[in-house]
């Protein structure tokens, strides 16, 4: 289910900094390469802000942020790697 962000109205102060915050957190978001669904964030943050339980029980969610981060630190080793292997050798590390 896709929530209907056209909807949104950003006409307030607040609306209009809570969309400020919202883009800081996408920009950190894409910027750490964590493949994570924008609408799973954006329930997240719902979810806090309005007092509600979390949806899924909490060591799921711990484990799920591990996880991903884990696959992130590996394809950044991995995107690391390849650009050492591509450098000439005078810059190599020896």
């Amino acid at each position: 289910m896709a929530l209907d962000f056209n909807a949104v109205a950003l006409d307030s102060v607040e609306a209009k900094g809570g969309y400020g915050i919202g883009l800081q957190i996408g920009q950190q978001l894409a910027g750490s390469g964590m493949e994570v669904e924008a609408e799973a964030v954006a329930r997240g943050i719902f979810d806090v802000l309005n007092n509600n339980p979390p949806a899924i029980d909490i060591n799921e969610v711990t484990k799920s942020i591990t996880r991903v981060r884990s696959t992130c630190r590996s394809s950044t080793s991995r995107s690391i790697q390849s650009i050492r292997s591509r450098k000439p050798s005078f810059l190599r590390r020896k």
